[in-house]
């Protein structure tokens, strides 16, 4: 897998949460790329900065 589509999944998350804030009011896109961070593997970043979309956007 090449770096594209990590920076694929990244503009997706960034653009789905781009209006949405946690719960003190800080961007909610800095909880997802600290999830992404978590991985080890490009598969886990891409899992972890996608894992909020289905949950936050249906």
């Amino acid at each position: 897998m090449s770096n594209q589509l990590l920076a694929k999944a990244n503009h997706i998350a960034t653009e789905v949460h781009k209006s949405a804030t946690d719960k003190y009011g800080a961007p909610y896109i800095r909880h997802i790329t600290r999830v992404m961070n978590m991985g080890t593997t490009e598969d886990e970043k891409i899992c972890g900065i996608l894992h909020d979309i289905a949950e936050n956007t249906l």
